[in-house]
């Protein structure tokens, strides 16, 4: 597992470096009168709008993951009490039946 983990990791250094070095032409960025006459690197601006995305859907998935936590807990504490109330139901009805 770790050698494929290598491997795949080696490959994809290896699909950056030649992304960037056959994108590595300028391109003009302009929006409205906020960005006038940018000049950026292709592969950059590819690069960053990845990692953007990625960084967005990290962040996403850490707000789920924290609910479904919450979810967890609540249900570790209902079925706690479930189980308390069972353990006492359970030996009411055993002193019951031996008296």
């Amino acid at each position: 597992m770790r050698i494929l983990r290598t491997l795949l990791l080696g490959l994809f250094f290896v699909f950056i470096l030649t992304f960037s070095a056959k994108n590595a032409g300028y391109v003009r960025i302009r929006y409205f009168s906020m960005i006038d006459d940018f000049e950026i690197p292709l592969f950059l601006l590819t690069l960053l709008s990845l990692s953007l995305g990625v960084f967005g859907g990290a962040i996403v998935d850490l707000f789920c993951r924290q609910r479904l936590r919450r979810a967890i807990r609540r249900q570790q504490k209902l079925m706690d009490q479930l189980q308390k109330e069972h353990r006492s139901l359970v030996i009411g009805n055993s002193e019951d039946s031996t008296t």
